[in-house]
Parts: structure tokens; sequence; C-alpha cells
């Protein structure tokens, strides 16, 4: 041996203590940027309106109306409510790319939900007024 530690020779990129010299360039992993989470704004809205469109195009019938509503109703807020989580999740990273249009896109997913569940509603207290009779 010739006096110096192993790994820290003349020529090796790291010092005795096994970390990188200053010579051998930059030594960091870049941070990714995150996003919000559009995708489930987008989900939500097609949920929403999907559900609409089966309660209402299918007239006053049961079972169509309870697929809108399921649809338009539970399901499109629970992709809200995941878009939330995620988005919160999110803001707490140190490189977060913010939308403008994100949280006007939110509150007109949950406008459009809310219109969407209560048509649908509307079709099946129709149902119920009428006798019941055609499912």
């Amino acid at each position: 041996m010739s006096g110096t530690a192993e790994g820290g020779g003349a020529g090796s990129a790291h010092d005795v203590f096994g970390m990188p010299s200053a010579d051998s360039g930059p030594v960091f992993t870049p941070i990714p940027a995150v996003k919000p989470p559009v995708i489930w704004l987008g989900l939500s809205a097609v949920s929403a309106l999907v559900g609409g469109f089966v309660g209402w195009f299918f007239g006053v019938r049961l079972f169509p109306a309870l697929i809108g509503w399921f649809l338009a109703g539970p399901v499109a807020i629970g992709l809200l409510g995941r878009y939330v989580w995620l988005d919160t999740v999110r803001r707490a990273q140190p490189t977060r790319i913010d939308y403008p249009w994100a949280a006007p896109a939110y509150h007109a997913c949950l406008a459009l939900a809310i219109l969407a569940s209560a048509i649908v509603a509307t079709v099946i207290a129709l149902w119920f007024g009428r006798g019941g009779t055609v499912l």
C-alpha cells in the first residue's frame, strides 16, 4: 500500500471517505415536477355526463335511472374526492406545477355531478309518482 485509502488513489472519483470528490461533477438527483391529477377530474365529468344521459335518455324507468343516479352521484363525487386527496398530497411536493384552470374545472365537475344527479333523481321521483309500474 502506498498510504492512500482504498478507493481514494490518484485518478479516483471518490475521496478517502468514499464520497464523490469535488471534481467529479454535480452529484444530485433531479426531483420530478408533479402536476395536479386532472385525469380524475375528467373521469368524474365523464361519469356525471354518462349517468345523467343514461338516467334521462331511457325515460321514466327505474333500473336505468338508478344506474344513472349511481354514476352521476356517488361515482362522480367519489372520483372528485380522489382528485382532492391526490391534489392535497401533490401540493406538499416541493416542485409542483399548478394549472390555473384546475380549480375552476373542479368546481365545474362538482356542479355537473350535482346537476346530473338531480336530473336523474327527478326521473326516479317521476317513476314513483306514476305508480312505479314500468321498470
